[in-house]
């Protein structure tokens, strides 16, 4: 397992959560750019042929939170700590 397969979703997830709790749009909009990054080099790569769960978690994010690009953002960063949890523990997608 190399190491930039853990630092991108959990490196956006965790710059994402730390912008949001700070109230530093800026960096919870850096964390959300790399998770969607993440996901976006996943399904490219045909890591997984359809993203459900990150979409899932997006629409949960979206139908939750007020206004809905925040929830959107959030959801971006729950999907990037599931595939780096994943990642971490050797589940494949």
């Amino acid at each position: 397992m190399s190491a930039i397969t853990l630092l991108l979703p959990f490196g956006g997830a965790l710059v994402g959560a730390l912008g949001f709790y700070t109230d530093v749009a800026w960096v919870f909009w850096i964390g959300v750019a790399l998770c969607g990054l993440n996901e976006f080099l996943n399904a490219a790569s045909g890591v997984y042929r359809f993203p459900f769960i990150a979409l899932s978690c997006v629409v949960v994010g979206i139908l939750a939170t007020s206004p809905w690009f925040v929830g959107a953002g959030l959801g971006l960063l729950a999907a990037g700590a599931l595939d780096g949890a994943s990642e971490l523990f050797g589940r494949s997608h």
